[in-house]
């Protein structure tokens, strides 16, 4: 009965990981968008002349009309609630940087989350068994 005991705590920890797992390989997807987003913003504003309009966004479909005043520097989160000015290149960089990292992280996720469903799934027949055996007993 103890071994039961052990095989399903086993098979919730793998079914609780395959859910944490599946939730951050989303997140990290959205934040590569995102990054992917001003990445290629930071280009644009680069090939930009000085005084030129673009839009502005506010949240999800809300822009508002600016003018560009410096096409070499730029004003990146940092983390922490910290921005520094950097030199528009050095903030592409720093993107691709960010980018390469959150791809290696989605990596080891995806195979770390291939690794756990393997080992849920082989579990899964030994819980059918001790669920029928408990159904039958009682």
């Amino acid at each position: 009965m103890e071994q039961n005991l052990e095989t399903l705590q086993e098979f919730e920890l793998y079914k609780n990981q395959i859910t944490t797992l599946s939730e951050n390989l989303e997140l990290i997807g959205a934040s590569l968008i995102e990054l992917g987003k001003v990445k290629e913003g930071l280009k644009s504003l680069k090939e930009a002349e000085v005084g030129s309009e673009i839009l502005v966004p506010m949240g999800p479909d809300s822009f508002i009309n600016a003018k560009v005043t410096d096409t070499k520097n730029v004003i990146i989160g940092l983390g922490s609630g910290v921005s520094a000015k950097k030199d528009i290149d050095e903030a592409i960089k720093d993107m691709e940087l960010r980018i390469t990292g959150l791809e290696k992280v989605r990596k080891q996720s995806t195979e770390k989350l291939q690794f756990v469903t393997k080992k849920y799934e082989e579990i899964a027949p030994q819980i059918q068994k001790i669920v029928e055996k408990v159904q039958n007993e009682g």
